[in-house]
């Protein structure tokens, strides 16, 4: 199962934990298996604050997340003028679009970002420098920690404080920006 696509969508981590209290323990296990420990921990924390949860968030959660996670499913199997063609023939022409276009733009940013992990963290540091604050916050929010501690530790001093603050106060960010970040970058 795939939620990685679930967890970046806007309110992704709210939806992520609603679903984890929908499946039960041991399928929200086996689901925890397949993330990284930020995402179990973002979840978590969710979890633990969540309350509770109306019938129709819950129906409407599931729906959105079935749906994602087939989407992706046939767009890692099939291609994605495959899945384009189900969901459309699913979801009728406009949502089918706009779920293969959220699909394809996890996919992407994905992709970006973790070529960035294989990158040598000093060399990224001299690269990043030209960027904008928020930016480097953006980038470092999404390597691994011991990189992102790095490649921190590499920038200049008012910088790192600059980055670090605005790290801090990060937000869950749209895969629309993710996009054009990883594309800038």
């Amino acid at each position: 199962m795939n939620v990685r696509g679930f967890i970046a969508a806007p309110s992704g981590v709210r939806k992520a934990a609603v679903l984890t209290l929908l499946v039960g323990e041991t399928t929200a296990a086996k689901m925890f298996k397949h993330l990284s420990e930020e995402e179990t921990e973002k979840i978590a924390r969710e979890v633990a604050i969540v309350g509770q949860i109306a019938p129709d968030n819950s129906a409407t959660i599931l729906e959105e997340f079935h749906t994602l996670w087939r989407a992706s499913e046939y767009v890692t199997r099939g291609g994605v003028e495959y899945a384009q063609k189900l969901l459309i023939k699913t979801l009728g022409s406009e949502m089918g679009r706009r779920v293969l276009d959220r699909v394809v733009k996890s996919f992407e940013s994905t992709v970006a970002f973790s070529n960035l992990e294989r990158a040598d963290p000093q060399q990224l540091s001299k690269f990043v420098l030209s960027e904008h604050p928020q930016t480097i916050a953006l980038l470092l929010a999404h390597l691994k920690p011991a990189q992102a501690a790095q490649l921190a530790n590499s920038l200049p001093d008012e910088l790192r404080v600059e980055v670090i603050t605005r790290m801090a106060t990060l937000d869950e960010i749209s895969p629309d920006v993710m996009n054009r970040v990883s594309s800038v970058i």
